[in-house]
């Protein structure tokens, strides 16, 4: 994925998941995110080859441990 698109998916994974920090890891290629609320603390990270993946990730974690 270049660089221009990996940021713009990004940028909409930070809108969408406001409990998560994410990031794409250009030596992996690989979308990550881990938790930034307390609740979420079970979780040490989440990692998917999509963002799409990474946002259903981070929504079955959020619905589990009872996001607010």
């Amino acid at each position: 994925m270049d660089e221009t698109t990996a940021r713009r998916h990004v940028r909409m994974l930070a809108v969408r998941l406001p409990y998560w920090v994410v990031w794409y890891g250009e030596h992996t290629g690989r979308f990550w995110a881990v938790p930034r609320v307390r609740h979420l603390g079970a979780v040490t990270h989440l990692e998917s080859p999509t963002a799409e993946d990474l946002e259903c990730r981070a929504r079955e974690a959020e619905r589990a441990l009872g996001a607010r």
